[in-house]
């Protein structure tokens, strides 16, 4: 079965090599004429385009020429890190769901997007940090890849979580969120037997990291909860209040536009899920904080702080 050539135009537009990348597609050829790390190019940003393939592939997983176009478009980088199903492509293109997350969102990738989005964004919310917001998607990449590739994801949900600390650090170094997400997921579907580690790991690498990786599953252990408030308190309150504030931004946007993805929150309303929040012993400043982001986007954190402790002691 061949694919819609208008695939290829719209992906691979202005590419030096569309003619080669055309042939190869349809099947005119079996090899590619070029090396794409020797050269500069970023494929299509378009959301759609990637969305209609995978339905392709789901309707016929045998078309060679939709294969062949998905290896192509694996050889490529592309900014946008919210398209997740570039990760899906990767993973049938040949590579590993651990190559594919590491290409996809890895911490570089990261801060290359975050520079992209600033210098082509025109208004930049002034309390939205893309980077912590791009990390906590690494469990959106995550449910990717196990709708996808249920029994592969498992497999390597587990391997990662049987590793040890100095396996995982020495592994993944500035991309250890990738795997502290793995326990993170273990834990949310109820295999305690991780926290431990989890914990472990809060004490050796960077604190916005391990608050994240804590958050989503605050509710699962009181030790979890302990801690979360702990690296809130000592690192964030009391060392980098725009974080901090960063951070309650995020968590308001991440219900708001992921919540579906929880069996738990989809029928929550916003108010619900900050009551919810409150079971937790989450500070009622930081609460606050996230409910008063609801409605306002200027915060100035010095000034705002010496009156949102005194509510929290009120």
């Amino acid at each position: 079965m061949s694919i819609d050539k208008s695939y290829i135009d719209d992906i691979f537009k202005k590419h030096p090599y569309i003619d080669d990348i055309t042939k190869y597609v349809l099947g005119e050829t079996d090899t590619i004429e070029f090396d794409s790390k020797n050269i500069t190019y970023s494929i299509s940003n378009n959301h759609n385009i990637y969305s209609q393939l995978l339905e392709l592939y789901e309707m016929d997983k045998n078309n060679e020429a939709l294969i062949r176009l998905f290896k192509v478009i694996s050889m490529h980088d592309i900014e946008n890190i919210y398209i997740f199903e570039i990760l899906i492509i990767n993973i049938i293109s040949g590579l590993t769901i651990k190559e594919a997350l590491l290409k996809c969102i890895s911490l570089e990738k990261i801060n290359d997007w975050n520079r992209e989005y600033k210098r082509h964004s025109y208004t930049i919310n002034p309390i939205s940090n893309e980077v912590i917001n791009a990390k906590m998607n690494i469990l959106i990449y995550y449910h990717y890849a196990k709708k996808y590739f249920p029994e592969e994801t498992e497999k390597f949900i587990e391997s990662v979580c049987n590793s040890t600390i100095y396996e995982i650090t020495s592994e993944y170094g500035e991309n250890i969120l990738i795997a502290l997400m793995a326990f993170s997921i273990k834990v949310y579907n109820n295999d305690y037997s991780k926290i431990d580690a989890l914990l472990e790991y809060s004490y050796k690498i960077d604190y916005a990291d391990s608050i994240l990786s804590l958050f989503v599953i605050i509710d699962r252990d009181e030790k979890i909860q302990k801690r979360f408030i702990e690296l809130l308190e000592n690192n964030l309150l009391n060392t980098n209040k725009d974080l901090l504030i960063n951070f309650a931004y995020l968590i308001r946007l991440f219900f708001l536009t992921r919540k579906n993805l929880s069996h738990k929150f989809q029928n929550m309303n916003f108010n619900e899920f900050l009551s919810y929040l409150e079971d937790f012993n989450i500070p009622k400043y930081f609460i606050f904080l996230i409910r008063y982001l609801d409605h306002n986007v200027l915060v100035n954190s010095n000034k705002f702080f010496d009156g949102i402790k005194e509510y929290d002691e009120y």
